[in-house]
């Protein structure tokens, strides 16, 4: 079983004292405790995909190829050794809201730069406020 808590105030952290003094001490408790971090929000997600997409249709790639490559090509790898067998791979899921807008400047750098094609930011609207969802480019 695991279970996290935000701490956020008093009352929380009155919750988690309680829960902790609380545990069967028949086994032992692994407990740590660390700085909250916000990961990615739904709306870096949610545009990030929708430049895989720009970029898949501007080159003929897939969605999951271009979305593979720039992984590849812009993350650092995380490493996993299970059985003496060591994997890395490379993953947007686990990254905070400020590491994944690091990774959106770098993919849209690249697409810009390399490829011609202009990504939209997320506070880009036309004269009207609606969202411009494509850019010139190319």
């Amino acid at each position: 079983m695991k279970n996290t808590i935000t701490i956020r105030n008093d009352v929380s952290r009155d919750v988690v004292l309680s829960q902790i003094s609380r545990l069967n001490l028949d086994k032992p408790w692994d407990v740590t405790i660390s700085p909250h971090r916000k990961k990615r929000s739904l709306g870096q997600n949610n545009l990030y995909h929708e430049w895989v997409g720009l970029i898949a249709n501007h080159t003929g790639h897939s969605h999951d190829e271009v979305h593979e490559w720039c992984k590849e090509e812009f993350l650092p790898p995380r490493t996993v050794v299970i059985d003496g067998k060591t994997r890395e791979y490379r993953s947007t899921a686990g990254l905070s809201t400020g590491e994944m807008a690091t990774y959106m400047d770098r993919v849209s750098a690249f697409a810009g730069s390399d490829l011609g094609l202009f990504l939209p930011a997320p506070e880009m609207t036309d004269a009207s406020g609606a969202p411009i969802t494509v850019i010139g480019g190319g």
